[in-house]
C-alpha cells in the first residue's frame, strides 16, 4: 500500500512540474469560417488542409462546391474554392496577397489581390474616398456601392470601374483601425462565372484578431 501511495505521489509531482496532462484536442467546428487550428504541425509535418462542402446558388440553380480554409499572416481568412481561385507565390516586399483563376491567361485575366491600406490616421470614409480617387485617376470612371451584403457582419463598400472590356472592382472592408482592400480584375464576360463565385467566397471573409 505504501508503495502504491509513493508512486501516486511521484506522478502527482511530475504532473505539477509539467503543467498536468495535455488538454484533449478540440473537435473541428463544422461550418465555422473563423476556426483556426489549435496546434502547429510537428517539425517536418503538414496538417491536411481544412475543407468543407457548401451549397451555393448561381443563376437560380444550386451547386455543391468544396472550399478550403485559407488564412493569411496579413490578418484575414476566408474559405476558397480552388477550382476558381488559387494563391500565387508571394512577391517579396509586395505587401499584398495575390490570387488568380487557374484558367487565367494574359488575354483573359481573372485575378484578386488583398492588402491592408495601412492608413496612419484611419477613417473608413477616407479609405473609401482614397479608393474612389485611385480608380478615377487610373480609369477615368468610378462608382461606389454599398457592399455590406457581400460580406458577413463586416462594413464594406464596393468601388467599381470599367476599362477596355475589363471590370475593376475594389472592396473596402472596415477592419476597425484600418481597412482591407480586396481588388478584383476580370473581363466583363467573366461576371457570371468568376466574379459571382469570388463574391460567394467573400461571404466567409473574416478579419482575424490581432491582424
Amino acid at each position: 500500500m505504501r508503495k502504491i501511495f509513493a508512486i501516486t505521489l511521484v506522478l502527482m509531482l511530475l504532473m505539477s512540474l509539467t503543467g498536468g496532462l495535455a488538454d484533449p484536442q478540440p473537435d473541428v467546428p463544422e461550418g465555422e469560417p473563423g476556426y483556426i487550428p489549435a496546434d502547429l504541425p510537428a517539425q517536418g509535418e503538414e496538417l491536411p488542409p481544412q475543407t468543407r462542402q457548401e451549397v451555393i446558388m448561381l443563376e437560380g440553380m444550386e451547386e455543391t462546391i468544396t472550399t478550403t480554409y485559407t488564412e493569411s499572416l496579413k490578418g484575414y481568412a476566408f474559405w476558397m474554392d480552388t477550382n476558381y481561385l488559387q494563391k500565387l507565390p508571394e512577391t517579396e516586399g509586395a505587401g499584398m496577397d495575390d490570387y488568380a483563376s487557374p484558367t487565367s491567361t494574359e488575354d483573359f485575366r481573372c485575378e484578386m489581390s488583398v492588402y491592408s491600406m495601412g492608413l496612419f490616421d484611419y477613417s473608413f470614409e477616407d479609405a473609401v474616398d482614397d479608393t474612389e480617387q485611385v480608380l478615377l485617376d487610373s480609369y477615368g470612371n468610378a462608382e461606389v456601392f454599398d457592399a455590406t451584403e457581400t460580406f458577413t457582419n463586416l462594413n464594406a463598400v464596393m468601388v467599381q470601374a470599367t476599362s477596355e472590356g475589363r471590370i475593376i472592382t475594389q472592396y473596402v472592408v472596415d477592419a476597425g483601425n484600418d481597412a482591407f482592400t480586396i481588388a478584383l480584375t476580370y473581363p466583363m464576360e467573366a461576371e457570371e462565372g468568376f466574379a459571382q463565385r469570388v463574391r460567394w467566397m467573400l461571404k466567409s471573409f473574416v478579419v482575424l484578431a490581432g491582424g
